[in-house]
């Protein structure tokens, strides 16, 4: 049965009409989605009409009087890309915008996990790291979390997307400790420093890297190694 969907591929359209069926809903619904709470704070001039410098200020007012710089890629994504700031929610915009961020999401999600299966996991057969694939996407967009969040623009920069940057950080990881690339290095430097800003994503980060990284026999340089977790922290 595997050789016969192997031959021509057929489990890639049979892969592609499984995705379609999870998330096909999803787009529908997101579609008709409107702005929500948080959505219309993120969108009004509060400092400046200027949106740069809105951003900028409010950057600064968070950290002064809020929450300090945990989200703060976050609030500069939520401010500067709010659909409800640049469409005002004419006809069907704010959905048309979420169905395009969704959809990068979506991608980015499937594109970090299949990495990681084969970067940690070592699962190098493609059928194989294809299917699970698709069953770890199904179980997390069928899981509270990302339900909570698909369709709400304030909530999707400080969730979702972070969760993506997560995922790819802990790829890239997990390329650096398995061929010791100086380009890996570097990207899962800056993709941890920016997940980390976000509190949910900070502890498993951490907890990963000293896992894969501390705890792997054929890893020596340990400046390179307390420097990056310095940089998380």
């Amino acid at each position: 049965m595997k050789e016969m969907l192997l031959k021509n591929n057929y489990y890639k359209i049979i892969l592609a009409i499984l995705y379609m069926a999870l998330f096909i809903p999803y787009v529908y619904s997101i579609f008709y989605s409107m702005p929500a709470t948080d959505d219309y704070a993120w969108a009004i001039e509060w400092f400046s009409t200027n949106r740069f410098v809105e951003v900028v200020k409010r950057v600064q007012w968070n950290y002064m009087n809020w929450f300090g710089q945990s989200g703060v890629f976050a609030v500069v994504i939520q401010i500067l890309f709010n659909p409800l700031y640049w469409f005002k929610d004419v006809g069907h915009s704010f959905g048309i915008c979420m169905v395009l961020v969704y959809t990068l999401i979506v991608i980015g999600l499937i594109c970090a996990i299949k990495g990681l299966a084969k970067s940690l996991l070592k699962i190098e057969d493609e059928f194989v790291r294809s299917v699970f694939t698709f069953l770890l996407i199904t179980l997390l967009f069928t899981t509270y979390y990302y339900n909570d969040v698909y369709n709400w623009w304030s909530g999707t920069p400080g969730y979702s997307m972070m969760m993506v940057v997560m995922l790819f950080c802990m790829k890239f990881i997990s390329d650096y400790v398995n061929d010791q690339d100086k380009k890996s290095y570097i990207k899962m430097i800056i993709t941890g420093a920016i997940a980390c800003t976000g509190l949910m994503n900070c502890v498993a980060i951490g907890l990963f890297y000293i896992l894969e990284v501390f705890f792997n026999e054929g890893f020596k340089e340990r400046v390179k190694r307390m420097l990056c977790h310095f940089l998380y922290m």
